[in-house]
């Protein structure tokens, strides 16, 4: 007896197998599933109404959902389609309007940093993936008079 596994839970990212390539949809929804429950919302808006200011909101904000978005980001994040993209989006929109964040956070600003952060660290030489990038090339440009 053989059993197919259809969904996979590696470091905390859903994986759906599909006949082409991994679908990305269950991470998404089990994400904005996640931050959207009451529990979260909930914490929130009582922290608010015990006269929490923006920026504290803030604070915890980021501690609670933000983190956990940036946790592995660089591994999912370019399998996304933009309705995907654009749902992140919209939750981040939303809990600006709310006005638990300062600032209204997107998804690809995100994104940015973080493979920025990991391509910094993978330049160093101690990291392990740095033996498989190509060797660095100085050229010598010269200025050219107009």
């Amino acid at each position: 007896m053989s059993i197919r596994v259809k969904i996979i839970i590696i470091i905390n990212i859903w994986v759906f197998f599909s006949l082409t390539f991994f679908c990305f949809d269950v991470q998404v929804c089990n994400v904005l599933n996640m931050y959207s429950q009451r529990v979260y919302m909930y914490l929130l808006k009582v922290l608010r109404e015990q006269a929490l200011s923006r920026g504290q909101l803030h604070t915890v904000f980021l501690a609670l959902i933000i983190s956990r978005l940036r946790y592995s980001l660089p591994a999912w994040s370019g399998f996304l389609s933009r309705e995907q993209i654009v749902q992140i989006n919209a939750f981040l929109k939303i809990i600006y309007r709310c006005g638990f964040s300062c600032e209204l956070i997107q998804l690809e600003t995100l994104t940015s940093a973080a493979d920025n952060r990991l391509f910094a660290k993978m330049c160093g030489q101690v990291h392990c993936i740095h033996s498989l990038l190509p060797p660095a090339t100085n050229y010598s440009l010269k200025h050219r008079p107009f």
